[in-house]
């Protein structure tokens, strides 16, 4: 169902309405990346070892996910901008806005800047509230991923941006290397399988 209207505060999607550090932190299932084929796939269709748009020109291999679950509904924000684009993700999801800001999707304002595929940018004209099906996080080297033609980070307040981007670089040299990445995935198979790669490594962190 979708919760309508929208309620905003300021131009920004009410906290009160949605709690940025309740859910977790994805996109739904429907959500659609390009492959380096060219070719469109949902994000409950995408799959570790796939090479997926980051950025213009520019391709990156899936290396885990931190979530991978279908047959979930969650709260999500819809962006939706200037230019007919739609982007659905939960509140606590990062997406770079205004060229040097990055902000939770329940931060986000009318007016907002959201950088494209093509490095254009292009303005937030509505923020609505919805339950949608799936929570779906990719992880990449660089952090970014282009979703549904805007470019959008693989980093939530979870554990927090910074700590975050560690993570992804440790998960990337492991993945290069066969010895480590087999041990890795024996050892914490159903983290790397599609559930909770980085709330596992959160809870060490945070002990």
């Amino acid at each position: 169902p979708t919760q309508s209207p929208s309620t905003y505060v300021n131009g920004s999607v009410n906290n009160t309405v949605v709690d940025s550090q309740a859910s977790d932190e994805c996109f739904s299932s429907d959500m659609r990346v390009t492959l380096e084929n060219g070719a469109l796939v949902t994000m409950k269709d995408l799959k570790v070892g796939d090479e997926v748009l980051t950025s213009k020109n520019t391709f990156e291999k899936v290396i885990a996910f931190s979530h991978q679950i279908e047959h979930i509904d969650s709260k999500m924000i819809t962006i939706s901008t200037a230019n007919g684009l739609s982007l659905s993700l939960t509140p606590g999801h990062f997406i770079p806005v205004n060229g040097y800001e990055m902000k939770p999707a329940a931060d986000l304002r009318l007016g907002d800047l959201v950088e494209l595929s093509d490095t254009n940018r292009s303005v937030i004209v509505d923020l609505a509230v919805e339950y949608k099906q799936g929570i779906y996080s990719p992880v990449t080297p660089s952090g970014k991923i282009v979703t549904n033609g805007i470019v959008t980070s693989c980093y939530t307040m979870h554990l927090g941006h910074e700590y975050a981007r560690g993570i992804v670089r440790f998960l990337s040299w492991s993945s290069t290397s066969l010895p480590v990445w087999d041990w890795l995935t024996s050892r914490f198979c159903s983290a790397f399988s599609g559930q909770n790669v980085m709330q596992y490594f959160g809870s060490i962190y945070n002990k």
